[in-house]
């Protein structure tokens, strides 16, 4: 089958091929309801280890090893932040503050990255202030938990503190919100193009010449479509 005689196929059905992507557009217009707000905390965390105490016979310099040494954890911490470990110090310590938040939404919602000796650390959350809150009690769990799990810091609590932000911005709508309704239009449409060349497949009705021709009768003549006319056309035109 030619590209035109689908093409045909289409002109002739229009309407067909419009009107399911048309129905699920205005249902999805009708029936959208709007996806509650969240909001991105970001703050900016520097994490130092203090130098060990100089004693006599010291035969390296612990400034250098310090910084050294917080480089590693920094490398550690930016994985650390949003694993089980702080997910829970971090719920305990918000209950504490009167705001419930189980440990799996903080890790589902919670980010960071890592350079030298700071840690980016983000919260997507529906409460900006809780969003606040929660960056401050990572901080807060950070310092204090860490010594458990890294025996580096032999048992010495890292100086971690927030010295940029937290700052709140409105979160974008995600991917998935963004593409839903046009890809539910995209597959009405689909179904209306299959829909279309079904309902002319079952017609029986011919249409054009060429449909004679598919039969194997020869054509001996062609009646054309009477053009259009507008109303404030002559006959005599």
């Amino acid at each position: 089958m030619e590209l035109r005689l689908y093409w045909s196929i289409i002109v002739r059905r229009w309407w067909i091929v419009l009107l399911p992507p048309l129905l699920v557009l205005a249902a999805s217009l009708a029936l959208r309801q709007p996806s509650p707000p969240a909001y991105i905390a970001e703050a900016r965390l520097v994490v130092d280890v203090p130098p060990l105490p100089e004693q006599p016979g010291m035969d390296f310099d612990p400034r250098y090893y310090a910084a050294l040494t917080t480089e590693y954890l920094v490398d550690d911490l930016s994985s650390f932040v949003t694993g089980d470990v702080i997910a829970q110090a971090i719920s305990a310590r918000l209950a504490g503050q009167g705001i419930a938040v189980p440990p799996g939404a903080i890790q589902g919602s919670t980010t960071s990255d890592q350079i030298h000796r700071l840690v980016t650390l983000r919260v997507t959350w529906g409460d900006p202030e809780q969003a606040k809150e929660i960056i401050q009690a990572a901080a807060e769990a950070l310092r204090t938990e860490s010594p458990k799990y890294f025996s580096r810091l032999q048992g010495r609590e890292p100086q971690v503190a927030v010295f940029d932000g937290p700052r709140v911005s409105p979160a974008p709508p995600g991917l998935r919100a963004r593409l839903d309704l046009p890809l539910r239009v995209l597959l009405a449409l689909l179904a209306g193009l299959a829909l279309a060349f079904l309902v002319d497949y079952l017609d029986t009705t011919i249409y054009d010449a060429g449909h004679v021709e598919r039969l194997g009768m020869p054509v001996l003549g062609e009646v054309p479509r009477a053009a259009r006319r507008w109303p404030w056309q002559r006959r005599g035109d």
